[in-house]
């Protein structure tokens, strides 16, 4: 008991350490896979509005690979690093204090986090748009994660929200 209300005392006077402890581990979707698909659908729809009809189709299957939800986060935060991976893929780090240089199809992408009270928000963006991804831990302790995506050929970002807790 003394143990645990030291380390409540510790993440109390160190809210870097307590963003950590509170986003580092794994996440499982926490909604239904049925409620989900409407959803980025709509919101894929809501962005391309402002295409030309006939590039809309186009826009659509391009975007399709990057509109999907994950089914768990890893994440790690530590003082120094961030990291993350979607389901099975790769991890992917990030220093918290900095950014690093990422390509994508020989595109450079500037890669940078930014740690708040309890959340961690990563932004990884080149000349011609990017993707920011946002968690951040609700008071009932599930983590909401904001993603947007944005483009020199979209007039708003394709931007949803989907939940996770804890695993």
């Amino acid at each position: 008991m003394l143990s645990l209300v030291l380390l409540h005392a510790a993440l109390a006077a160190d809210p870097a350490a307590e963003v950590q402890a509170l986003l580092t581990g794994t996440f499982r979707l926490a909604e239904s896979a049925a409620e989900i698909p409407p959803r980025l659908d709509a919101a894929t729809e809501r962005a391309i509005a402002s295409l030309f009809i006939a590039f809309r189709p186009l826009a659509k299957y391009k975007l399709r690979p990057e509109v999907q939800p994950c089914p768990s986060w890893h994440i790690a935060l530590t003082a120094t690093h961030f990291s993350n991976h979607c389901g099975t893929g790769e991890d992917f780090q990030v220093p918290v204090e900095g950014s690093r240089t990422v390509y994508d199809d020989g595109d450079p992408y500037k890669a940078t986090v930014m740690v708040g009270t309890r959340s961690v928000k990563l932004d990884i963006m080149g000349e011609a748009g990017g993707k920011t991804t946002s968690w951040k831990v609700a008071a009932d302790e599930r983590v909401s994660v904001y993603t947007a995506i944005v483009s020199q050929h979209l007039a708003e970002p394709l931007a949803w929200t989907t939940w996770y807790v804890r695993e």
